[in-house]
């Protein structure tokens, strides 16, 4: 009898061991690639960086309800390619919810919605939506031709 408890404990114990790997391979895979982005919290402090550094904003305006928003975070801003060229700008990650004068300043219509402000704030491009990498490359290098 304890041999067969034994054989039992041990397939059991193999069997989390195993469904505890997988579920760490699932977790390492929607890591973030490489360290956190320097977003920065308030328009006036990304304008004060802009200004300084003559480079374009990029503005990630989202909201903590925006399931689009999260996505836009895990798929599209961990792609290395993405992370490149955003070296090109000063982030700002504001939550519309927070800063409702921004929001109306720069006419947004949903989240997550992606701007590009010229180092004096005036907008230079803006789409709505998540956009995957590919697609916010493309959004970036249309922005960065219009400066």
């Amino acid at each position: 009898m304890n041999e067969r408890v034994n054989r039992v404990f041990s397939a059991v114990s193999m069997a989390a061991l195993a469904l505890g790997t997988i579920s760490c391979m699932s977790k390492a895979g929607n890591a973030p690639a490489g360290p956190a982005l320097p977003w920065h919290s308030t328009l006036e402090e990304a304008l004060l960086v802009a200004k300084q550094k003559h480079l374009p904003i990029l503005v990630d305006f989202y909201t903590d309800w925006c399931g689009w928003c999260k996505r836009l975070d895990q798929d599209t801003f961990t792609d290395p390619r993405v992370r490149e060229k955003l070296g090109g700008f000063v982030l700002l990650k504001l939550d519309g919810g927070r800063f409702p004068e921004v929001v109306e300043k720069y006419r947004l219509e949903g989240y997550p919605t992606t701007a590009v402000l010229d180092e004096n704030g005036k907008l230079l491009a803006k789409r709505p939506g998540f956009m995957p990498p590919k697609d916010y490359i493309a959004f970036l290098d249309e922005a960065k031709a219009r400066r």
